[in-house]
């Protein structure tokens, strides 16, 4: 498995969802078939970041960490919002590199909350934290305008979708000069685009469909909603199933080319910003 898509894909999903829960358009996603999956996957989520886990995977992910850092490296926010923390690894690492005085930290999955509240154990708190169990839109929600300096949106709009919906949401969360980081496998990518047909169709191992979009159609959507793009991390090889079928091959792989592929690798970080 090497992104969002891949793990959707490789997965087996055990509860189907209600009739209420199916998907009523093509852009959104039911919300209790992802908590269920998530819920699964929070004891054994942790894999993808076991340095001594030879897989393309764990490559990738460490990779999406560090970029992470690395885009809000020169970024002061005070008021901070992860909207989906998973088991918190990279959460807690992106916290443990700025100085913030509030810390959201949210996932729909309330096993993945507590793994992550177990992240952050040994670090010093902040002078507010909140922990929030909730699906994201109806967090954005309640949450104010013009609430946080930083939101962060990591391997989240494959299972969300409604991608214009949540982009205005954030936007207007956000204070303005507030900076949004958003990850997503990206489908003009051959490999991404093979893992995203697989996961959409009748052979995917999930409960739902999840979303892929390009790089054009997240940028379009992001500048629709008001934002400015200020930078772009693309990497990964991200061969389709590439550590199912290639093994450790494909760890080392990645190892070797995923950081190189700055124009063209299959998964990106983008950076965008709320005018002033």
């Amino acid at each position: 498995m090497t992104n969002a898509l891949e793990r959707c894909a490789a997965m087996n999903g055990s509860t189907k969802p209600k009739p209420s829960d199916v998907q009523t358009s093509g852009s959104a996603v039911p919300t209790v078939p992802v908590k269920d999956f998530f819920e699964r996957q929070s004891q054994s989520y942790s894999a993808f970041f076991d340095a001594s886990n030879r897989k393309g995977a764990v490559v990738l992910f460490k990779l999406r960490c560090d970029l992470a850092i690395e885009l809000l490296s020169n970024e002061a926010p005070h008021t901070f919002l992860d909207l989906a923390t998973g088991t918190g690894e990279i959460t807690r690492a992106i916290v443990a590199s700025l100085k913030l005085d509030e810390l959201q930290l949210n996932d729909i999955s309330p096993g993945m909350l507590d793994a992550c509240r177990r992240q952050f154990a040994d670090l010093p708190p902040t002078s507010k934290t909140e922990w929030t169990n909730e699906d994201a839109f109806e967090l954005l929600d309640h949450a104010g305008k013009d609430r946080f300096d930083a939101v962060l949106c990591l391997g989240l709009i494959a299972h969300t979708g409604r991608l214009p919906e949540l982009m205005g949401k954030i936007f207007a969360s956000l204070r303005p000069g507030g900076t949004l980081i958003l990850q997503s496998s990206l489908t003009d990518h051959p490999g991404a685009w093979i893992t995203a047909s697989y996961a959409r169709s009748a052979l995917r191992r999930t409960d739902y469909k999840v979303n892929a979009f390009s790089k054009d159609e997240i940028i379009s959507t992001a500048k629709a909603a008001g934002f400015q793009l200020v930078d772009m991390r693309r990497f990964g090889v991200c061969l389709p199933f590439g550590d199912r079928i290639l093994g450790r091959i494909n760890y080392h792989i990645e190892e070797a080319f995923a950081k190189t592929l700055s124009n063209s690798g299959g998964d990106a970080l983008f950076k965008l910003r709320k005018p002033l």
